[in-house]
């Protein structure tokens, strides 16, 4: 995780916990178990593996679903992909 980044979740007051990641990408947590989620959805550092498009339809249900959950989406390869 960029170092940025995890100091904004100390001053949102949240605590960091590894997600697994697969081939398809960030697994998803228990249902209602993420205050927020850090997503990066192309290249994660250091598999390099991009979100499919299936596990990326069960984020957006997943967010849906848990409107307490923020997301942020950390995609610093989108503009060259």
């Amino acid at each position: 995780c960029w170092p940025p980044l995890l100091t904004l979740l100390r001053h949102l007051r949240l605590r960091p916990l590894p997600l697994a990641v697969d081939e398809q990408g960030c697994r998803l947590p228990e249902s209602g178990a993420a205050g927020a989620v850090i997503l990066t959805p192309r290249a994660h550092n250091p598999t390099g593996v991009s979100l499919s498009a299936q596990r990326a339809q069960q984020w957006r249900r997943f967010l849906r679903d848990n409107p307490q959950c923020l997301a942020i989406v950390d995609d610093f390869w989108g503009p060259l992909s």
